[in-house]
């Protein structure tokens, strides 16, 4: 079985957002290739976020994409539940020694029939300055 949990409070280096933001993240691939977990991602203030089922992973070493339907959320004003999403992550190890671990940003209204058309270098990858799991 294939465990991902992140729970951090993150900020992305390179970006002048002025913020940060804190997600949640737990998934389980069972050895039948079976998915489960959920994902909450909060913006800026803390109160303002997006609930998401994860239906979908791939893994390829130390890379995942996860693919999710909203079930709860807006951004910029325009609700997202019921959409598709897909968002991927690689995690560059435990270590302070290590590269810092990375996450793209979301992407919504997605396709759920083209998830595994996805790779990794189709993701603009962000590093993450806290959160080495």
């Amino acid at each position: 079985m294939h465990l991902l949990e992140v729970t951090t409070h993150v900020l992305l280096l390179d970006l002048n957002l002025g913020c940060g933001k804190s997600f949640s993240l737990v998934v389980k691939m069972k050895t039948d290739g079976t998915v489960m977990g959920q994902w909450v991602d909060k913006f800026n203030d803390d109160t303002v976020g997006i609930h998401m089922f994860i239906d979908c992973m791939t893994v390829d070493g130390n890379t995942e994409i996860i693919g999710v339907i909203v079930t709860k959320g807006s951004t910029n004003g325009a609700n997202l539940a019921g959409s598709y999403a897909v968002t991927a992550m690689v995690d560059n190890g435990t270590s302070a020694n290590d590269p810092l671990n990375q996450i793209s940003n979301s992407y919504y209204r997605v396709d759920p029939n083209k998830f595994f058309d996805f790779a990794i270098e189709d993701f603009g990858l962000l590093d993450m300055n806290i959160g080495q799991h």
